[in-house]
C-alpha cells in the first residue's frame, strides 16, 4: 500500500496551526489585506479559510501529486516517486490584490523544500493569474537567463459549497527577497526605497544601493526587451510590488516576480532593423518614466524617485544592451552603436520624445499628474546620464 503524505494546513506561520476545529476554519476569507484591517467592505463570495486549504489541497493531491513531484524533480537529476513524500505543508502567507500566496513545503526523506502556491479567489484574480502563468512560462522558455520563479503546474480546484473554483498555480518560493517601496524617511524628510524586512525591522536603502537596484530593474526589462519583435514586458509598476531584492553581503540582488503582459510596443509597425534604434530610444526613454513612479508605501499616494533612479536605470539599462548583438547585426557592439544614434540628441529633444510618451498615460491615471510635474527635470536628469557615457 502505497505511503501518502501527511498534509497539514497553517495560517500566516507554521506556529499556527489550523484544521476543521479551529475558529477561523469556517470564517470568510478576505478577499485583500485591506479588507483583513477593516478597510474594505469587499466580501468573500463565500469562499472560507476552510474552503481555500481544501481547494488547495485537491490541487495539490491531483494525478497522485503530479505537480509538487514535478516540482521537486526540478532539482536533483532523478525522478520523484510518489511514495517518497513524506509530508506537505500549507501555509496561508498573505491576502493580496489579486493571489491569496500559500507557502508549500514538501519534506521528504532527504529534504524540505518550499514552493510558493498562488491561488485566485477573485474574477481579477483569476484573469490576472490566467495569463500571467502562460507568459511566465513563454519567457522562461524562450530565454536562456531568467529572473522571473521557475512555474510547474497551473490549474483549478471546486468549492462546491461556493458553487465555483479556484485558480492556482505552484511556483519557486524566492526565499529571502523581499518587497520594497519609496518611503519617507524619518529623518531626512524625503522619499527614500524602504525594503520591508520582517527581522530585525525595515531597512531604509542609501543613495548608491538604490541605484544598484534600479540598474538591475533596468537590466532585467532590457534584457526581456525583444529588439527583434519590439516586444517587453509591460504594465509593470513598483507600486504593484512587481519587483522583489535580497541582499547579498551588501550587494543587491533583484528578481522581477510577475508578467502580466509581453508584447510589441508597435502594433501596426514591422520590426524593419532600421527602426530598432528608434524603438530602442522609446523603450527606454518609457523605461526612465516609470522606473521614478511608487505608491508611497505601496498603498499610498504617487511619489517620484530621486535621480538615483535615472542613474541606476541608464546604467543597467546600456549593460543588458552590450548582451543583444544579434538583435544589431552590423552594428558592433550594440550599447555603443546606441550612444552614436543618441549624440546628436539634445535635452530639449529629450524632453520632447518624453512629452510624447507621457501624454500617452490615460488621463484618469494618477501617475499622470506626477509625471507632467517632474518631466522638464527629469529630461535634463536623464540626458546628463546619458551624454555622460558617450566617449
Amino acid at each position: 500500500m502505497a505511503v501518502r503524505p501527511d498534509i497539514s494546513f497553517y495560517l500566516y506561520s507554521t506556529q499556527s496551526p489550523l484544521d476543521e476545529t479551529s475558529p477561523h476554519w469556517t470564517k470568510p476569507l478576505p478577499l485583500s489585506r485591506d479588507q483583513l484591517l477593516g478597510r474594505s467592505r469587499q466580501r468573500a463570495g463565500g469562499i472560507s479559510y476552510g474552503d481555500y486549504f481544501q481547494a488547495a489541497c485537491r490541487f495539490i493531491q491531483r494525478d497522485d501529486f503530479k505537480v509538487v513531484r514535478r516540482a521537486m524533480a526540478n532539482g536533483p537529476r532523478r525522478a520523484l516517486a510518489a511514495e517518497t513524500l513524506r509530508e506537505i505543508k500549507i501555509c496561508l502567507v498573505k491576502h493580496g490584490a489579486f493571489y491569496h500566496p500559500a507557502r508549500i513545503e514538501v519534506v521528504t526523506p532527504e529534504r524540505c523544500r518550499p514552493f510558493v502556491l498562488n491561488v485566485a479567489v477573485t474574477e481579477a484574480g483569476k484573469n490576472c493569474l490566467e495569463t500571467e502563468y502562460p507568459l511566465i512560462s513563454r519567457l522562461n522558455r524562450k530565454f536562456s537567463f531568467s529572473y522571473l520563479p521557475k512555474v510547474y503546474g497551473c490549474g483549478d480546484a471546486a468549492v462546491p459549497a461556493a458553487g465555483q473554483s479556484l485558480v492556482m498555480f505552484l511556483g519557486e518560493w524566492l526565499g529571502g527577497y523581499h518587497e520594497f517601496h519609496l518611503s519617507r524617511h524619518p529623518i531626512e524628510k524625503s522619499d527614500r526605497i524602504r525594503v520591508w524586512h520582517e527581522q530585525p525591522e525595515d531597512w531604509f536603502l542609501t543613495p548608491d544601493q538604490a541605484a544598484a537596484v534600479y540598474a538591475q530593474a533596468a537590466l532585467i526589462l532590457t534584457r526581456y526587451y525583444d529588439a527583434g519583435t519590439f516586444e517587453q514586458i509591460s504594465s509593470w509598476h513598483h507600486a504593484a510590488g512587481d519587483f522583489v531584492l535580497k541582499c547579498r553581503e551588501g550587494k543587491m540582488d533583484v528578481r522581477l516576480v510577475t508578467v502580466r503582459h509581453y508584447g510589441p510596443m508597435f502594433q501596426s509597425l514591422k520590426p524593419e532593423p532600421s527602426l530598432r534604434m528608434q524603438a530602442l530610444l522609446i523603450f527606454l526613454l518609457n523605461m526612465s518614466i516609470k522606473m521614478r513612479l511608487d505608491r508611497r508605501d505601496g498603498v499610498g499616494a504617487v511619489v517620484w524617485a530621486d535621480e538615483s533612479a535615472v542613474k541606476g536605470t541608464v546604467k543597467g539599462f546600456f549593460k543588458g544592451l552590450s548582451q543583444k548583438k544579434r538583435h544589431f547585426p552590423g552594428t558592433g557592439a550594440p550599447a555603443a552603436a546606441f550612444r552614436a544614434f543618441v549624440s546628436d540628441f539634445s535635452a530639449e529633444g529629450t524632453l520632447d520624445l518624453l512629452t510624447d510618451i507621457a501624454d500617452r498615460f490615460h488621463p484618469q491615471s494618477p501617475d499622470a499628474p506626477v509625471v507632467r510635474r517632474h518631466l522638464k527635470r527629469h529630461a535634463e536628469e536623464l540626458y546628463r546620464e546619458i551624454a555622460a557615457l558617450n566617449p
